[in-house]
């Protein structure tokens, strides 16, 4: 398995009020996440859930109703470690997020 892994944008996602795929690990890789960054476009606060396989608390990864301000955007860049086929769904409370996932692919 190579290790270096590149960085690269690995999604960027217009966040709606429903369950949304942003991303899935390829097949045979490893990937670390290394930065998230949420806009919130709208003139009011909204909130943003961020999973692991599915919508639900248990499957937070950081991000759960976790409020916005408007015209803001929060960023994380604790590494989250995704394993080969693993996805990462999200969610807004109304439509105006901007979700952006950077990292690395390592096959």
């Amino acid at each position: 398995m190579d290790t270096r892994g590149v960085p690269t944008r690995l999604a960027l996602v217009a966040v709606g009020n429903t369950s949304t795929l942003a991303y899935t690990a390829p097949t045979g890789s490893r990937v670390v996440i290394e930065g998230v960054i949420v806009s919130n476009t709208t003139a009011g606060a909204l909130t943003f859930r961020l999973c692991l396989t599915s919508i639900a608390a248990g499957n937070s990864l950081g991000f759960y109703d976790y409020s916005i301000a408007a015209n803001n955007r929060e960023e994380s860049s604790v590494p989250i470690v995704l394993n080969s086929g693993e996805a990462v769904y999200c969610q807004g409370s109304a439509t105006g997020l901007t979700l952006v996932l950077s990292g690395s692919e390592r096959m």
